[in-house]
């Protein structure tokens, strides 16, 4: 990949640029791109604070991309890339269900989240970012609980403990009542 597909020049942490192979196949590009979707997830509940109620959360999330590459020294041609990811984290912890990029139905679900009260928007932004940071997903949580009841001694996993906030509840509840 060069600059010019990619957006402004990144460099490695001794200041050389970052040579043009697979980003699927560069342990350091993959570092920065989830250190450019934590910088996103994590400025959500900030952003949120200066956007109309009425805004749709994809066009607050949108842009956010370029602040987060330039935050964590990645082109900002991946700033699709890092939006589209938070938004899957987005709708997967709301919904407690794992989905992908290409889902059909993200968009539907970023917009029932999009009607939540702001506050509910950013307790679940803050919810994401804290469960990204610590590697919990939704399957993480079934996984745990299934080896707790299991009968048989299972590799002590590290301890963690989640306290879901009550609106990732409500939207829990108002994805499944939708369903």
């Amino acid at each position: 990949m060069n600059d010019t597909a990619a957006g402004s020049a990144a460099t490695t942490t001794n200041g050389e640029p970052l040579a043009p192979v697979s980003w699927l196949s560069d342990r350091q590009v993959l570092d920065r791109l989830r250190q450019a979707v934590q910088v996103l997830l994590d400025s959500l509940d900030t952003v949120l604070e200066d956007f109309e109620p009425e805004q749709p959360l994809d066009e607050v999330i949108c842009g956010g991309g370029e602040f987060a590459c330039q935050h964590s020294n990645l082109p900002e041609g991946f700033a699709q890339l890092v939006e589209a990811e938070a938004a899957r984290l987005l709708v997967e912890h709301a919904t407690q269900r794992r989905t992908t990029v290409f889902d059909a139905a993200l968009p539907d679900h970023l917009a029932r989240l999009g009607t939540l009260d702001i506050e509910d928007q950013q307790s679940l932004a803050r919810a994401t970012a804290s469960a990204y940071r610590h590697g919990r997903t939704p399957d993480s949580s079934r996984r745990e609980a299934a080896l707790a009841r299991s009968p048989q001694p299972a590799p002590a996993a590290p301890a963690t403990s989640i306290a879901i906030p009550a609106s990732a509840v409500f939207a829990a509840q108002y994805f499944m009542r939708r369903r």
